[in-house]
């Protein structure tokens, strides 16, 4: 496909004609649509539009998808052709690897492996996809964006959240302009992909990891998607109540970002029996990505806090739950998509 491309975009240079949008191609994939007049065709990417023209006495075949003799193209009739239906080329997806991540809201723990995410395959806007992967015995993971057809009207739309005991480290881009190879510091990485656009393909992203020696603190990586409302009591793993561990939970509304004005995903954060102990041992941190791409830091709750806290924002939520103590701390967190009053009213 990055080949058709490269040829579709050349004959615009050569011939110098339009490229826009076309009310006679289809929304999505690659078409080549024969013209009234037989000697011109258009060439369709994701919508929009490009006329062709044969060279004289050559008219366009749709069967060959290039030009060819009159005698060859028997539909056409003094130079003129019948109404024709588009032919739009499908998308091939290359098989993924064993073992990996392809779907939103998979984790995985390795100091190896692969995401692959609707490569060869259009992408829809405003998709918001998240997956997880912790690395053991590591604290540097390289990262390679081996394969990817995301539009440039999708900038920087991977995110790269890298995480550690104490929370989120900081957020790279991966995906044009930016490079396609990156390293990051930390225990692991949260990594996002959000698209504008329904302009591009996916992508093959690959990571492997330097080993270092270090003690790894046991736990667990959830990803909470395809959901607009829940609730989940901490810790849910009831081999780690005991013991020194830490958890990453991300919330997202549905695999899709909040696109309407005045809308947020909100979370409630209760604390249940044997949270509330004289330390804080015990306590989570509440970390956002926003839609700009930014992650922002929005408090800790700890287990000397008695009363229900809420957060908003039209991204996702990104949630460290560390037990620290020998006792166990129940915290109850909620989410739902909730409207302002403002955006309430204009319904």
């Amino acid at each position: 496909m990055k080949y058709i491309l490269i040829f579709v975009f050349c004959l615009a240079l050569v011939f110098g004609l339009s490229v826009g949008q076309d009310e006679q191609c289809p929304s999505e994939g690659i078409a080549y649509i024969p013209l009234q007049d037989c000697s011109r065709y258009l060439i369709c990417i994701h919508g929009r539009g490009q006329e062709q023209e044969c060279h004289r006495p050559l008219y366009f075949s749709p069967e060959l998808r290039s030009c060819d003799f009159p005698e060859n193209v028997p539909e056409c009739l003094r130079g003129t052709r019948p109404p024709v239906t588009t032919t739009p080329m499908p998308p091939t997806t290359p098989p993924a690897p064993p073992g990996a991540l392809t779907q939103c809201g998979e984790t995985i723990e390795a100091n190896s492996g692969i995401i692959q995410y609707k490569l060869g395959q259009n992408y829809e806007a405003g998709e918001l996809c998240t997956f997880i992967i912790r690395t053991p015995q590591t604290i540097t993971t390289h990262f390679n964006l081996e394969e990817h057809g995301i539009s440039e009207s999708d900038p920087e739309a991977i995110k790269m959240s890298t995480y550690g005991p104490g929370g989120i480290i900081f957020v790279a881009s991966m995906g044009p302009p930016k490079p396609a190879i990156l390293n990051i510091f930390g225990s692991g990485a949260i990594i996002t992909f959000r698209t504008k656009t329904n302009l591009g393909t996916g992508f093959r992203l690959s990571f492997d990891t330097v080993p270092f020696t270090q003690v790894e603190l046991p736990g667990k990586n959830v990803v909470y998607t395809n959901e607009t409302s829940a609730s989940v009591s901490l810790p849910f793993p009831s081999g780690y109540v005991n013991e020194l561990h830490y958890n990453y939970l991300v919330i997202s509304p549905g695999s899709r970002y909040i696109s309407e004005p005045g809308s947020n995903l909100q979370l409630s954060i209760t604390p249940l029996e044997g949270f509330t102990t004289a330390n804080c041992s015990n306590y989570l941190t509440i970390h956002v990505l926003e839609l700009t791409g930014s992650s922002q830091w929005r408090g800790n709750f700890c287990n000397a806090d008695t009363s229900p806290r809420v957060y908003q924002t039209p991204g996702i939520f990104i949630v460290l739950f560390h037990q620290g103590g020998s006792t166990p701390a129940q915290v109850r967190l909620n989410w739902e998509v909730v409207r302002s009053a403002k955006a309430l009213e204009a319904v």
